[in-house]
């Protein structure tokens, strides 16, 4: 049977040699090569043809995802995987976007990186569960407050909004702090999907939502 081809790629010799010696003892994986920014993992994917590339983000030169993109391009048959200490779910989804087919933290143990590199291998998709729980819980919150539409709190100060009030001012009518202000505008936003006071007072007309 053949071995699966893997590339290292991280500017941390530290991390390289640690990931060696995680899956140095599994039969069918073989570490063809190591990287240590970004230009040189695209090189050496040109070069080596690996099945698999595991590559951190913020390297020297040209960053993980940069990196993605043209070992794509070059290679679309060699599989990446994203190995970073950040999981911010805009990070994952610019991953996504480059074309890596998994995502995982560093503090991940060894059965989850065996587990991830034989899924990728195979055509599936893996995210971090850290991860991935994460990111489904941001969205249930934020579906959550889709929702729920105007509380009635947050329609009058919609209302204060569509007189060209200013925080302190609705705060002041509303014997509220300006913090609480500022949530509930935040929140106004979020429900209209808008992303500033001009946008959500034209969504609110067209809507009906102001008195």
């Amino acid at each position: 049977m053949s071995k699966l081809k893997i590339l290292l790629a991280d500017d941390h010799k530290l991390i390289r040699e640690g990931i060696g010696l995680l899956l140095k003892d599994i039969p069918n994986i073989v570490i063809v090569g190591e990287a240590t920014n970004g230009k040189e993992a695209v090189e050496k994917a040109n070069e080596l043809k690996p099945d698999l590339i595991l590559m951190d983000v913020q390297m020297p030169e040209m960053d993980g995802l940069e990196a993605t993109r043209r070992v794509k391009e070059n290679n679309p048959m060699t599989r990446v995987i994203i190995l970073t200490v950040f999981g911010e779910e805009e990070l994952v989804k610019e991953a996504v976007r480059s074309g890596a087919e998994g995502y995982i933290l560093k503090d991940v143990s060894r059965g989850e990186l065996i587990r991830a590199i034989q899924e990728v291998s195979e055509g599936k998709a893996h995210i971090h569960p850290k991860v991935a729980r994460s990111i489904f819980e941001g969205y249930l919150t934020l579906t959550s407050i889709k929702k729920k539409g105007l509380t009635e709190r947050e329609r009058e100060i919609l209302n204060l909004m569509s007189q060209g009030k200013t925080n302190k001012e609705i705060a002041s009518e509303l014997s509220l702090s300006i913090e609480t202000i500022k949530t509930h505008i935040r929140n106004i936003f979020e429900k209209l999907e808008a992303v500033d006071r001009a946008q959500a007072v034209a969504i609110a007309l067209r809507k009906h939502l102001l008195q």
